[in-house]
């Protein structure tokens, strides 16, 4: 059975900054000055998508492939630049 990412895993860029993923396919990202909400989906392959509160109105998208390895889980951003961003679990 592979990993699951339903949980609350730390930035390990910036310690303030946490994602929390829940079994219902809803998702919480938060940072010391704000809280997005928002919801993602497992698509196989290690790929996943998410749909969060546009900063000022709207909806953002995005693709992600991600992997996790313990209590570790690299996600990056697919086409564009490809940004990694690597994470700990915290529960």
């Amino acid at each position: 059975l592979a990993p699951s990412i339903v949980g609350k895993w730390q930035s390990d860029a910036n310690a303030g900054d946490t994602m929390e993923f829940f079994a219902n396919g809803t998702l919480r990202e938060q940072a010391p000055l704000k809280t997005t909400n928002g919801t993602y989906e497992l698509l196989g392959g290690g790929r996943m998508k998410m749909k969060t509160e546009g900063i000022l109105w709207g909806e953002n998208e995005s693709t992600w492939r991600y992997s996790i390895n313990g209590n570790k889980l690299a996600m990056t951003t697919e086409g564009g630049i490809g940004l990694t961003l690597n994470w700990t679990r915290v529960r």
